[in-house]
C-alpha cells in the first residue's frame, strides 16, 4: 500500500452501534423499487442501456475507485484518471472522497469494530446494512484531512465528491431521451442495484466463503465473486498484496480489471503499475 492509502492507519473509529441515515435508505430504497419496476417495462433499448452502464459503472468501481484512487496501484494520464472517477460516481456509492476514505479504514482495521463493513458483524451487516448507518462525525474530519487527503488536492476529484449526483442526474437526462422510462429504469435503477450487490459481495461473501492462500491477510478468495466483480473476489489475494493492481495472482484467476490495467498500459495511458505476481515469482513477499 502506498504511503496515502497507509496514513488511513491511524487512531480507529469506531463504526459500532452507529444509527440509520434517511438519505441512504430513501436512495437504496427507491433504486431497488425501480429495479422491479424494470422487469415491467422491458425493451432492447432498456437491456443494452443495463449491459453497457453496468460493464462502465462497474469499471469506474473496480479500476477507478479502488485500483487507482484508494490504492494508487497505478499511474493514469489525469484525463484517464477523470474518465475512471466518472464512471465510478455513475455507480451510486457516493463520491470518491468519502469511497476511499471508507475503503482505507477497512484495510487499516480489517474485521474489526474500526472497520465501517465488519464481516465479524455478520453477513447482513457487512452485505448492506452497514450502509444505511451514518457515519460517524470523526470520519468527515478525518476524511480529508488524514484518509484520503490525495483526493481533496485535487480540483475534480474533489468536486465529484461534492456533487457525486451530476454524472448520473446527466446520464438520467440521456437515457430518458434515448429511451424513454424503460432506459431509465433498467439503465439506472436495475442497473446500479446490480452493481450494490455485486460490490457488496466483496465485503460479505469475499470475507466468510472461499479459500486462503494467505493466511496471515483477511478477505477469501470467492470465484463466483470474482467473476461477478470483474476480478474482486480474489479478496485474500488483495488483502495480502493491497497495492497490486493484479488481484488474480494464479494462471486460473480471471481479473477482468487487470486486463484492462494491463490493455490501457500497452497504449500507454497508464504506467508504474503495480504486480504482486513478480513478487512471487521470486518467491517473495512485498511490502505493502
Amino acid at each position: 500500500m502506498s504511503a496515502q492509502p497507509a496514513a488511513a492507519a491511524n487512531e480507529p473509529i469506531d463504526f459500532s452501534g452507529a444509527p440509520l441515515s434517511a438519505p441512504p435508505i430513501i436512495t437504496i430504497g427507491l433504486m431497488h423499487v425501480g429495479a422491479v419496476a424494470a422487469l415491467f417495462f422491458p425493451s432492447t433499448v432498456g437491456v443494452v442501456s443495463f449491459l453497457v452502464l453496468y460493464v462502465i459503472s462497474a469499471l469506474g468501481i473496480v479500476v477507478g475507485y479502488h485500483r487507482m484512487l484508494s490504492h494508487r496501484s497505478f499511474r493514469p494520464k489525469k484525463w484517464v484518471e477523470y474518465v475512471l472517477a466518472t464512471c465510478g460516481a455513475l455507480a451510486l456509492q457516493g463520491g470518491p472522497g468519502t469511497w476511499v476514505a471508507v475503503h482505507r479504514l477497512h484495510h487499516a482495521h480489517s474485521d474489526s469494530d474500526a472497520d465501517p463493513h465488519n464481516s465479524q458483524a455478520g453477513f447482513s451487516f457487512c452485505h448492506f446494512r452497514w450502509v444505511l448507518n451514518a457515519l460517524p462525525e470523526t470520519f468527515y474530519e478525518r476524511r480529508y484531512t488524514v484518509l484520503a487527503r490525495d483526493i481533496d488536492r485535487d480540483p475534480y476529484l474533489r468536486f465529484l465528491s461534492d456533487y457525486e449526483l451530476v454524472p448520473t442526474i446527466v446520464m438520467s437526462l440521456l437515457l430518458l431521451a434515448i429511451g424513454g422510462l424503460s432506459a431509465l429504469l433498467w439503465g439506472l435503477c436495475l442497473r446500479v442495484v446490480f452493481v450494490y450487490h455485486v460490490t457488496w459481495l466483496v465485503n460479505s461473501a469475499a470475507h466468510m466463503v472461499g479459500n486462503k492462500p494467505f493466511p496471515d491477510a483477511t478477505g477469501r478468495n470467492n470465484l463466483l465473486v470474482a467473476l461477478l466483480t470483474m476480478g474482486e473476489g480474489w479478496h485474500n489475494n488483495h488483502h495480502a498484496y493491497p497495492r497490486s493492481a493484479r488481484c488474480g495472482l494464479q494462471p486460473r484467476q480471471p481479473d477482468f480489471g487487470w486486463w484492462v490495467i494491463s490493455g490501457l498500459e500497452k497504449l500507454g495511458l497508464v504506467d508504474k503499475v503495480h504486480d504482486a505476481r513478480k513478487y512471487l515469482d521470486n518467491g517473495l513477499r512485498p511490502t505493502t
